[in-house]
């Protein structure tokens, strides 16, 4: 039998959070950020919004996404259509690409 040291643990006592311990959320996939970008851009050019506001409203929905939830950034998206910022078409293609680059991160909760 291999020496396995004073410091082994069996994998039975690590510590593995419970389903009750943890939340899953829903969060950008930051491996794909780029396609997400690039599909983001050909979404708002085809509509044809302003430079200046896409490039706001393009870093406001990746922060929302990717640092709080999915569900964040697209409350974000409905309000900008309900302020008259972006049509309801493009609202809708924003949400649907939002839900194609989606996955689902656990977190703690906090007591």
């Amino acid at each position: 039998m291999a020496y396995r040291g004073k410091n082994f643990k069996d994998r039975k006592e690590k510590y593995r959070p419970s389903a009750s311990d943890t939340t899953r959320v829903p969060m950008l996939n930051l491996r794909r950020i780029n396609e997400f970008k690039y599909d983001l851009r050909e979404a708002m050019n085809n509509k044809e919004m302003d430079p200046n506001l896409m490039q706001t409203f393009l870093a406001n929905i990746i922060a929302k996404a990717s640092r709080t939830s999915i569900v964040e950034a697209k409350n974000y998206v409905r309000e900008s259509q309900t302020d008259g910022l972006v049509s309801k078409e493009l609202a809708d293609n924003v949400c649907y690409v939002l839900d194609r680059y989606t996955k689902f991160q656990s977190q703690n909760n906090q007591t």
